[in-house]
């Protein structure tokens, strides 16, 4: 790679986002992300039938991440 620094541009992206608080565990967070695959997926699918299919770009839809905070020190499991 390059020695020193260098200035990379990209185009801005879009993400889809989902903000909840309780038990990743629970249905509640199922019942969430698997509504946000199904967007994602389905405007992904559009894209495709859309006449402008030459300008599009295909996207893949990638696995969850996730960022956690632990709010309750009671809760903790040592």
């Amino acid at each position: 790679g390059p020695k020193t620094p260098v200035v990379i541009e990209h185009p801005v992206q879009s993400f889809i986002m989902l903000n909840s608080q309780g038990n990743p565990n629970k249905a509640d967070f199922s019942e969430r992300v698997s509504a946000l695959y199904s967007l994602a997926y389905a405007i992904k699918m559009e894209y495709k039938k859309t006449a402008h299919h030459q300008e599009f770009t295909d996207f893949t839809v990638y696995p969850l991440e996730g960022s956690w905070q632990q709010t309750e020190a009671e809760t903790l499991v040592k």
